[in-house]
């Protein structure tokens, strides 16, 4: 059984879908908030459109927002970075990335906004924390180009694995678990399709 959910209030994590691969993430205690793969105006590799496009209200809401926004960006896919509206409404946020030995999307991200990206190592032993919530990067060895984003708290786990809808390896799921050790857990993830909606699983074994 699945929930496909448009907004989730659980102890400290408010969780907002906006389109695609995008979620809006409120971490209540701490007032932090981050966005995943902004993806709202420009067409992608040509000619892919977000669909469903986001609300007007939200994306409002997300250029106007008076509160630090703390950007994460899985990969360099257009579907996953619209370059217009990062570097229109969000040049003064973080933006975090994957540390990669290519430093394309580095340099690309770079050019979008003021302050210099974050790139965060992959693994458990290289988690940043920000405002009380910790973020983790992992990557399929399979699939090198993508990244998994983890935001943890006390009490909950979100695992945004994007485009990663694929069965994970052994290696990557036990660092998961031990970060997720008696917590709530959701999982976001694209199911195989770019315009898939995502799907959440909550308290997954």
């Amino acid at each position: 059984v699945f929930l496909m959910v448009e907004e989730i209030v659980i102890k400290n994590f408010e969780i907002k879908f906006i389109n695609h691969a995008l979620l809006l993430i409120e971490a209540s205690s701490s007032n932090a908030r981050f966005l995943t793969d902004p993806w709202y105006i420009s067409p992608a590799f040509g000619t892919w459109y977000p669909y469903p496009g986001p609300k007007f209200t939200d994306v409002k809401d997300i250029a106007t927002s008076q509160k630090e926004l703390i950007v994460t960006i899985s990969h360099g896919h257009d579907d996953h970075l619209d370059d217009f509206f990062i570097k229109s409404y969000l040049s003064d946020s973080q933006i975090i990335i994957p540390d990669r030995p290519s430093k394309g999307l580095y340099n690309r991200v770079s050019n979008c906004v003021d302050k210099k990206p974050i790139e965060i190592a992959r693994g458990y032993s290289n988690t940043i924390r920000i405002k009380g919530v910790e973020v983790y990067n992992f990557i399929n060895k399979g699939y090198p180009n993508d990244s998994i984003f983890v935001f943890s708290n006390e009490d909950e786990v979100i695992v945004h694995a994007n485009d990663n809808w694929h069965e994970q390896p052994k290696e990557i799921i036990d660092q998961i678990k031990k970060i997720s050790l008696n917590k709530f857990i959701y999982y976001f993830s694209q199911v195989g399709i770019a315009s898939s909606f995502p799907i959440a699983f909550p308290n997954i074994s």
